[in-house]
């Protein structure tokens, strides 16, 4: 069992169940005794992530087989960014929803995800080269905010039906 420790969260929901972790996920998910392979839906609802937290490294192994992963308005994600390579080949989500703060999102960030269908977050403006090439089941993407859009960043994303940026 990886160590992930998202040691500013406050309060998150696990397949729909609300959990309030006052120091880590690790703590909430360990109480309930919940295995990394059981977590389909993430919800986190209040608190800090750090980009540590976002290593690809972390994510994999706690939510390799997560479908969903959402993240509220009421979160902060240190640097406004989401790392390179940080969802990089997690095969398991479907969806991404981002509420908070993100700017940006790094070289090769949801690289390879095979089933990734939509992804959304409206306070995005930097999306950088490659962020979803190979993503070949990616239908919808919102980004209402976006101003620049790195090399290949759909490349082979070849389901795309729905773009929403201003461009």
């Amino acid at each position: 069992l990886a160590v992930f420790t998202l040691f500013y969260l406050t309060k998150v929901r696990l397949n729909n169940e609300e959990l309030l972790t006052g120091d880590s996920l690790v703590g909430a998910v360990s109480k309930k005794s919940i295995n990394s392979d059981q977590i389909k839906q993430v919800e986190i609802l209040d608190g800090i992530i750090t980009q540590d937290d976002l290593s690809n490294e972390k994510l994999e192994d706690w939510f390799g087989a997560t479908e969903i992963f959402n993240v509220s308005e009421s979160v902060s994600i240190e640097d406004s960014n989401i790392s390179k390579r940080s969802f990089f080949s997690i095969d398991s989500v479907l969806s991404v929803n981002i509420q908070c703060n993100v700017e940006t999102i790094g070289f090769s960030a949801f690289k390879e995800c095979k089933s990734l269908v939509s992804v959304e977050i409206p306070s995005l403006k930097y999306l950088s080269d490659q962020c979803f090439s190979g993503c070949r089941k990616l239908e919808f993407v919102d980004f209402p905010n976006l101003k620049i859009v790195g090399a290949y960043s759909f490349y082979m994303c070849i389901n795309l039906k729905k773009v929403d940026f201003p461009y």
